[in-house]
């Protein structure tokens, strides 16, 4: 079959018989949209694109559920709770996975829609019912007018657990914690969920470092936002929280666990071999506040200690 070619037009040929044939460059222009498609897809920032992954995972809804499972995709796009799993993506996909500690959040929605195979949320202060969530771009409280129970229902393999204790074993092959230093006895926690993971199954954890500059975890969060006059602030600006000596009760010792990085790594490696460990240090402009001063009156602590902001962790089961 021969073909001719119309040199003012690269994209459009014809055969011999004169039919339209699509040429290399015709092709890629009909191409770049798809692409651009599947990028969106691939991102899944949009309800849209979290529906595609949805049913890319776990095949296609009952399609009377399809209005409101869209409204739940959204729902948890406009509160920004689809970030986090997207994060995870890779480390979610095909596991049975528990969040510890999942607070009152759409996160499951990702969790599931991104590919994980169940879902099982545990927070001690977890609502089934209440339908305002908090939104992470505005910290505004939203009325979603779906509730976790809701969610439960359009999606199956989520279930939520009110409760701070794991006792289940060799229930999940994937393990989620954000926010390891709000678990104060973290020793027998990661104890806990040794025991709920499989056989090289994995935890993976995100832990606030305390003795950084912002670890009290209030104001003043940046030295931006430190105001003089405030006598609270006064006490933690600069490092002044690393020696303060909380009295009983105070959330230092009742909200956060305080413990050293080293300390952390230690307990970690008593239960699990470490396959990531991210030390994310704080900004160059928190380190130059760490005069030679400050060194002298925090004698004991380290860089380490003193400016790195927070640890990331993946690790797998000791067997």
């Amino acid at each position: 079959m021969s073909m001719t070619m119309d040199t003012q037009d690269s994209s459009e040929a014809t055969d011999s018989a004169g039919t339209p044939v699509k040429t290399p460059s015709g092709l890629i222009a009909e191409l770049v949209p798809l692409v651009e498609k599947a990028k969106e897809v691939r991102r899944a920032s949009t309800a849209e694109a979290l529906l595609f992954n949805y049913v890319l995972a776990n095949g296609a809804p009952k399609e009377r559920s399809l209005p409101s499972l869209l409204r739940l995709f959204q729902g948890a796009v406009d509160l920004d709770h689809v970030e986090f799993p997207l994060q995870l993506k890779a480390f979610c996909q095909g596991r049975d996975l528990l969040h510890l500690a999942c607070g009152q959040t759409l996160h499951c929605v990702g969790f599931r829609a991104l590919g994980a195979r169940s879902y099982s949320g545990v927070d001690e202060n977890v609502s089934l019912v209440r339908k305002k969530f908090r939104s992470r771009i505005s910290k505004q409280t939203i009325d979603l007018g779906l509730s976790l129970s809701d969610v439960t229902r359009l999606i199956p393999g989520i279930t939520f657990l009110k409760s701070n204790r794991i006792t289940l074993s060799d229930a999940f092959d994937g393990i989620v914690l954000q926010g390891a230093h709000k678990i104060i006895d973290l020793e027998g926690t990661l104890a806990q969920l040794h025991r709920a993971l499989r056989p090289r199954g994995q935890i993976w954890f995100s832990h606030d470092n305390f003795f950084s500059w912002g670890g009290h975890q209030s104001n003043p969060r940046s030295p931006g936002q430190y105001d003089p006059e405030d006598a609270d602030q006064q006490v933690l600006v600069d490092w002044g929280h690393v020696t303060f000596d909380p009295p009983e009760g105070h959330r230092f010792r009742t909200s956060l666990n305080r413990l050293r990085i080293v300390d952390v790594r230690r307990i970690v490696d008593t239960y699990f071999e470490v396959e990531q460990w991210k030390e994310v240090p704080d900004k160059a402009s928190i380190a130059t506040r760490l005069t030679p001063d400050l060194r002298r009156k925090l004698n004991g602590y380290t860089d380490q200690d003193l400016l790195t902001k927070q640890v990331i962790c993946r690790a797998t089961k000791r067997m």
